[in-house]
């Protein structure tokens, strides 16, 4: 073979074969980030401090606190309602039930926990903020809900859109007739 030829193959390999040299000795990436492991770290502590002393209301607290901050909304909620049971008369667990109701977009049942924790101690300034924005929300939401269309939205290709379920398609102008 020609030396050249063999001088150019070595030359077009070389980078490949360094290439998978330098991935092999890369560490591989671990599968949960560091805070993450010591969130779930976290979270195995405060079930086994449960378990291990199921009327300690605070252990139920901190379990609770830390779905929320990780945004676990559904099992704070059930982290919260755990801890209430423990710990009836603690207005911050309402006033984080709340939170992750809020979260939720469950603005009926966020504004009552707010409520009753405001009951609890009239003195949470930032719960009576959390309850004020529920209310702005509430009326906001129930404003878009009631506003009739615009023209404008017909002119950007919306329009007002009546179901006809039993054929599975929406009729309007842009998709059939309209009533």
């Amino acid at each position: 073979m020609n030396k050249k030829l063999i001088v150019l193959i070595i030359m077009l390999l070389s980078p490949l074969w360094l290439n998978a040299q330098e991935a092999n000795t890369k560490a591989p990436q671990p599968f949960w980030s560091d805070q993450q492991t010591k969130q779930a770290g976290l979270e195995k502590k405060y079930l086994q401090a449960i378990s291990a002393e199921p009327e300690n209301k605070k252990n139920y607290a901190y379990l609770a606190g830390l779905y929320l901050t990780n945004n676990k909304t559904a099992k704070a909620i059930d982290a919260y309602q755990d801890a209430i049971t423990h710990d009836a008369d603690n207005p911050k667990l309402f006033a984080g039930i709340s939170i992750a109701y809020l979260h939720q977009s469950k603005y009926d049942m966020a504004k009552a926990m707010a409520d009753y924790a405001i009951v609890l101690d009239p003195e949470l300034k930032q719960v009576k903020k959390i309850n004020e924005y529920i209310t702005v929300k509430q009326e906001a939401l129930k404003a878009a809900q009631s506003a009739p269309l615009s023209k404008n939205s017909k002119q950007m290709g919306h329009s007002a859109v009546n179901l006809n379920l039993s054929a599975g398609k929406p009729n309007d102008a842009i998709h059939g007739k309209t009533k």
